[in-house]
């Protein structure tokens, strides 16, 4: 009986490795994905949706059927990580998604998700931890909406040439990372998103 039992286990191993290894760990979008300056967990900026879903093994949607925008909309993944997007460029006026040519220029990370930047920065850090983690990489401007009532936009825009074309912003109410969000300069500069 015992051997029979070794012999299934051996039998399963190679295909449980072969089903593991087509989407590593760490592409996988979880609560413990970090954010870069071009995307988080195997997600960059710069690939189409069709890439996005094959390098993370999940698929993505598009939560609300209205654009407030052409040729701009936001998708999400389908996973247990909260209160995560991705902004789309379609460079069409198409109502409809194109996995296999629209492309993702920016990624959103809003309240309530555990989803920490590269430098340890979360929702609810405070602007002194921001500035610590980024030293003298900071400019702090007035948030353009809630400003008059303490609201401010943390920005960090890399110093290294290779970087330059990537953006990070920390928006900030009372003192504390209300959201953030990082990808293509451009983008990331939308104050509303795709509105």
């Amino acid at each position: 009986m015992k051997r029979a039992n070794r012999y299934a286990v051996i039998a399963v191993t190679p295909l449980a490795l072969q089903l593991l290894a087509t989407v590593p760990a760490d592409a996988q979008l979880s609560n413990r994905s970090r954010l870069a300056l071009d995307g988080i967990g195997a997600v960059r900026v710069g690939m189409t949706i069709a890439e996005a879903e094959r390098a993370t093994g999940l698929k993505f949607f598009e939560p609300s059927r209205f654009r407030a925008s052409e040729g701009c909309y936001y998708i999400q993944p389908r996973t247990q990580s909260p209160n995560i997007s991705f902004m789309v460029f379609s460079g069409s006026s198409s109502k409809t998604m194109n996995r296999s040519s629209d492309r993702i220029v920016r990624v959103d990370i809003d309240r309530g998700s555990p989803i920490t930047t590269l430098s340890g920065i979360a929702i609810g850090a405070t602007e002194a931890q921001v500035k610590r983690r980024y030293p003298g990489k900071i400019k702090a401007s007035l948030h353009p909406y809630t400003g008059s009532n303490g609201g401010k936009y943390l920005t960090y825009k890399p110093s290294h040439l290779a970087d330059q074309r990537y953006s990070l912003i920390f928006e900030t109410l009372n003192g504390k990372v209300v959201r953030y969000r990082s990808g293509f300069a451009d983008a990331v500069a939308q104050i509303e998103g795709c509105a």
